[in-house]
């Protein structure tokens, strides 16, 4: 409006001075050159031109082409202060109607403009204008925009100006717009100019501004120069409105601004002029960059200071989201400002968040730089999980600043502060001296002062902290205080009492502290009771590794209540830990070496007891992607009791090998070099070459494989019941079950004989276990009784056949039970007593194999033997009740059509005496004559008797044997060659051979006394009749059936005879012998026979 006002005033002054001087015949032609001077072309007529005034008819002003300004008629009216100097004291116009283009986001109105530029001239008042039913019709792209304006009065004195525009939509490149009504009305009042303005916009969108059902109503109070003070107050609602990327829904904003002249140029250069700025704004849901809100109020008064604008500003915000933050609600009260740099700060004497959430993912960026070291990975892991999931959902009341500059949101936080989370988290901030304790910008967090924490996961804790100040990737920590109070995460309990902490992360991990740590519960694969460490440590993760060494001490001081090894807990014990040349760490190793002494480690477990000694103890360990362990010694002794037997493990250099990587159950290895183990617990006496395990240590205790070498098993007896045995041992541990099997070999020859398998369960010490024999096979050249025990040397030689063995035992407790068994198929073999035993076959079952004790009514038949005659398929019933001895219950031979029994007896191994007696029933002695292969002796009849025979020592005595004939008696007849000698030396000797030629006999009693070994006395007793007529003498004949009588009775030595290898084969010595003995005692001499 004011470019086509002044204009008019322009046009109207040049033309009235044109024409003035040089008449109304030449005034258009004038007007038209000045016109065109301007780059424009003007048409008018002078009506009437005189003193006080003038008509103009037909006026119009174009340029570029286009008309920017017609009226039907213009009425000036004039005075004439000074000769030649005319002053318009009032213009009329009826309407005029001004035309302008909008292109390309500018209005113009086709060269008005420069008139305007020009100013109103003449150096007077403004004259009392009067315009009636202007219209300014401006073209664009989308159509025609106008609006209807009238003025009167002397502005800026005195008069009104309304401007009323059309209904129009606007559809332009840069946006559209489309209103249904606007009205400007102004009042110029003694120099001071009053608008008032009532804009109805449907809608306007360009690229940065969107505007949909918006009133705007306003008052503009200012002078008529551009320096005079201005002050506006305005009220405004729109359903939407979007500006800056943020859109706000049911807006409703009022206020005032006041500044001491007209503002012009940018925003900041408004904003430096404002004296005064009062806003009240509330909205229903905002949103936008990523902000949004369900509501907001706020307000605020401000006015102009030394360095910007400041006063007393509220907010409330509902359901208030921020990337970094949400709220259901957010209010403050306080003090905002902007100063001339264009920083805008709000300090809020009281904030207040309910239901407060950092997102998961901002939170995360917090506390990612919070990485503790093995073994407190967890607890770290812990640690930012509580605190994300406190941010989760909290409430907060503090003060503090919040400010916007070029470098984005900054927050500083310098009241106590409580923060109540959902999850139960309480966090205290108290702040240090004239700092905050809370400060974030540019992506990092800074917190200094007092700091408690309690719940929601977290331990009881305080921490007096200088500073700390956090990043995406960064992290720097300084306390003079930190106490944590026991805190369990993973089974493992942590806490502390630190007098300082500093821990910095920009390219590594470093960290110095000084106190105690508590640590108790699954830590690197162990159990630990209550144990404290104490002193002080620097430590730094470079890039070639860690490094760390002792603080104010040369040694760490670690005390333990107990620690355990799977179902293994050690005793309290107390340690010093000395680094191996003053550093537990150095760069490139990435662990180190510590001296622990000689160490005695008592330990318990279920049943078990016992202490491990290990002197001159050292434990290398390592921590890279977790921790590794080797503990070494020259040598181990382990005593255990076990239940009520013992156990003794003595070993040379041994070495454990634990590593924990966090991931899955630690590892641990074992190796141990030669070794002896003993104790009541082992039925033997064992030792390995060497005995390895490779496995882990979990909750469920060692798990892995065991590989002994070399492994001897000797008897555990001073006089060995079997010879040595060796095996190479592989075992798997799991779950406190042992599980073992694998051959075993006779030691001196390596021969396989057996396989032994073991199932136990070594925490309650339950389980089985076998050994059983291969089928051994005996033969001559070959496998021998010797080989598999040095008690039969001698004993039992020459032995053929197959002999399997198996023994079961049974582990309860720690107590040992055990059958066994043994199977004896066409076994044989050669005995110094027995002579030859063959065909034994049969079952013996051990009920009792430690006490070697069989079950009753043990089975064995024998195919033969040869105490002296052969006996063939004989049974022998027996039991074996270790150290009671053998007890035959009975044993059977067939012999000679009869039996030869032994009575039930005991033999008692090692003892001084051993009785046993042997029984014969129905012996048939034709088939005895054969059986001893008596070719000159014949024989009828059975006979029956005993044998008591004592072994004494290594004698053997008959004591009193005597063989009797059964009723109904029998036949001899002898005809051997000593007879025939016999009867040429006397008489009475030949009648009594002659008689044995043939003789029937009712009594035969044969009686044995003495040592076999040495000598013995044989009685003959024999009584009956000759069968044949007998000479006597010379002439004179015994007829047949003649009685006859015998005794006779022998002391003399056969050893010599039972020692003869002939003996076995030709038993007619024996018979000749006799004879020989008998012709001797009554003075005959007997030639030797070859």
């Amino acid at each position: 409006m004011r470019v086509i006002l002044a204009a008019i005033l322009v046009l109207v002054l040049a033309a009235l001075a044109a024409g003035w001087i040089l008449r109304k015949s030449v005034a258009g032609r004038a007007l038209a050159g000045w016109c065109e001077a301007r780059d424009l072309v003007c048409t008018a007529n002078f009506s009437r031109l005189d003193s006080d005034g003038a008509t103009l008819t037909g006026l119009t002003i174009s340029g570029q082409g286009q008309v920017a300004l017609a009226a039907d008629e213009v009425d000036v009216s004039l005075t004439w202060p000074r000769l030649f100097t005319p002053r318009v004291t009032g213009v009329s116009v009826d309407a005029p109607v001004a035309h302008g283009a909008l292109a390309e986001g500018s209005l113009s109105f086709h060269g008005l403009e420069r008139l305007a530029r020009m100013g109103g001239g003449g150096g007077g008042a403004m004259p009392v204008l009067d315009i009636r039913n202007g219209r300014i019709l401006i073209d664009t792209s989308a159509g025609e925009l106008g609006a209807d304006f009238s003025v009167s009065g002397a502005f800026p004195q005195q008069g009104e100006f309304h401007l009323v525009t059309n209904a129009a939509r606007l559809d332009e490149p840069q946006g559209r717009v489309e209103w249904r009504e606007g009205v400007i009305d102004v009042t110029a009042d003694a120099g001071r100019l009053e608008g008032n303005l009532r804009f109805l916009v449907d809608t306007m969108e360009t690229d940065d501004v969107a505007v949909r059902n918006a009133e705007i109503t306003g008052l503009i109070e200012s002078g008529t120069s551009t320096d005079a003070p201005i002050r506006l107050v305005w009220e405004a609602e729109a359903d939407t409105v979007r500006a800056a990327g943020y859109e706000v829904q049911a807006l409703v904003a009022s206020g005032q601004a006041a500044a001491p002249s007209v503002p012009s140029g940018s925003v900041d250069a408004l904003i430096g002029l404002l004296t005064v700025f009062d806003v009240e704004v509330s909205a229903g849901p905002v949103s936008g960059a990523g902000r949004s809100a369900g509501s907001l109020w706020a307000e605020a008064s401000l006015k102009a200071g030394e360095d910007g604008l400041t006063g007393p500003a509220a907010f409330t915000l509902t359901d208030a989201i921020m990337p970094e933050i949400s709220a259901g609600r957010a209010e403050a009260n306080g003090t905002v400002s902007r100063d001339s740099t264009g920083r805008l700060a709000f300090r809020a004497d009281r904030a207040a968040l309910t239901g407060a959430a950092v997102p998961a993912q901002v939170a995360e960026g917090f506390v990612q730089a919070i990485r503790l070291p093995a073994p407190l990975t967890e607890h770290g892991t812990s640690l930012k999980a509580a605190l994300v999931r406190g941010l989760s959902s909290f409430e907060l009341t503090t003060a503090g600043t919040l400010s916007l500059d070029g470098e984005g949101v900054q927050v500083s936080l310098d009241a106590a502060t409580q923060a109540i989370a959902a999850s139960g988290l309480t966090l205290d901030a108290a702040p240090p001296a004239g700092a905050p304790w809370f400060a974030y910008g540019a992506g990092k967090v800074a917190l200094a002062g007092e700091f408690s924490a309690s719940g929601g996961g977290l331990p009881q804790s305080r921490m007096v902290l200088d500073r700390l100040e956090t990043g995406k990737d960064a992290l720097t920590l300084s306390a003079r205080t930190v106490s944590i109070a026991p805190w369990s995460v993973g089974g493992a309990r942590f806490g502390a009492d630190l007098t300082s902490l500093s821990v910095s992360r920009e390219e590594g991990l470093s960290f110095e502290t000084e106190g105690s740590a508590f640590i108790s519960g699954r830590v690197f694969g162990f159990d630990l009771s209550p144990s404290r460490l104490t002193g002080g440590i620097v430590a730094a993760n470079t890039q070639k590794g860690w490094q760390a060494a002792p603080l104010g001490a040369p040694c760490l001081a670690f005390a333990t209540e107990g620690v355990g090894i799977g179902t293994v807990t050690f005793a309290p014990a107390r340690l010093n830990l000395c680094p191996q040349g003053g550093k537990f760490m150095v760069p490139g190793r990435d662990g180190g070496r510590l001296d622990l002494g000689n160490l005695s480690l008592p330990f318990q477990a279920n049943s078990v007891s016992g202490t491990a000694h290990l002197p001159r103890t050292v434990l290398d360990w390592k921590m890279k992607q977790g921790l590794a362990l080797t503990l070494g010694s020259p040598n181990l002794s382990l005593p255990m009791d076990i239940g009520e037997r013992t156990l003794t493990i003595d070993g040379a250099g041994p070495e454990l090998h634990f590593v924990s990587t966090g991931k899955g159950a630690p590892r641990l290895t074992a190796d141990l070099g030669a070794t002896e183990f003993g104790g009541t617990l082992v039925p033997a006496r064992l030792s390995a070459e060497a005995i390895s395990f490779d496995g882990t240590t979990g909750a469920g205790g060692l798990a892995g494989d065991i590989l002994g070498t070399g492994v001897v098993v000797r008897d555990f007896r001073d006089d060995p019941m079997y010879q040595p045995f060796t095996a190479d041992m592989a075992a798997r541990l799991d779950a406190g079950r042992l599980t073992a099997s694998g051959p075993f070999s006779l030691k001196e020859s390596g021969v396989e004989v057996g396989d032994f398998t073991l199932d136990i369960n070594v925490l309650k010490l339950d389980g089985t276990a076998r050994v059983a024999s291969r089928a051994l096979d005996f033969r001559k050249n070959g496998l021998q009784p010797v080989m598999l025990s040095e008690r039969l040397r001698g004993v039992y030689t020459d032995a053929v056949g197959r002999v399997e063995a198996v023994s079961d035992v049974t582990i309860t407790g720690g107590k040992l039970a055990g059958t066994a068994g043994i199977t004896a198929s066409g076994f044989g073999f050669q005995t110094t007593r027995l002579g030859r035993v063959e065909g034994i076959n049969g079952h013996v079952q051990f009920a009792d194999l430690f006490a070697l004790e069989t079950e009753e009514a043990q089975v064995l038949n024998i195919g033969g033997l040869n105490p002296g005659v052969p006996l063939r398929s004989g049974q022998i019933v027996f039991a074996y009740s270790g150290a009671d001895g053998l007890a035959v219950e009975a044993a059977n031979f067939p012999f000679s059509g009869g039996t030869l029994a032994l009575s039930a007896f005991t033999w008692k191994p090692g003892a001084e005496t051993q009785h046993i007696e042997v029984a014969a029933y129905g012996i048939d002695l034709g088939d005895l004559v054969s059986i001893l292969k008596l070719p000159e002796l014949e024989a009828s009849g059975t006979v029956s008797g005993r044998f008591p025979i004592d072994f004494e020592r290594t004698k053997v005595l008959i004591r009193d044997a005597r063989l009797k004939a059964d009723p109904g008696g029998g036949r001899v007849a002898y005809l051997g060659d000593a007879a025939d000698a016999a009867a040429n030396s006397s008489a009475n000797v030949r009648l009594a051979f002659d008689a044995l030629k043939d003789f029937d006999f009712t009594v035969l009693e044969v009686g044995l006394n003495g040592n076999v070994a040495d000598r013995i006395a044989i009685t003959l007793k024999l009584a009956g009749k000759s069968r044949r007529d007998i000479t006597y003498g010379q002439n004179a004949t015994l007829g047949r059936g003649q009685p006859f009588e015998f005794e006779i009775a022998v002391d003399s030595a056969l050893a010599e005879l039972f020692r003869s290898s002939q003996f076995y084969t030709n038993q007619q010595k024996l018979t000749d012998f006799v004879v020989r003995e008998v012709l001797a005692e009554r003075g005959v001499e007997v030639e030797e026979t070859e």
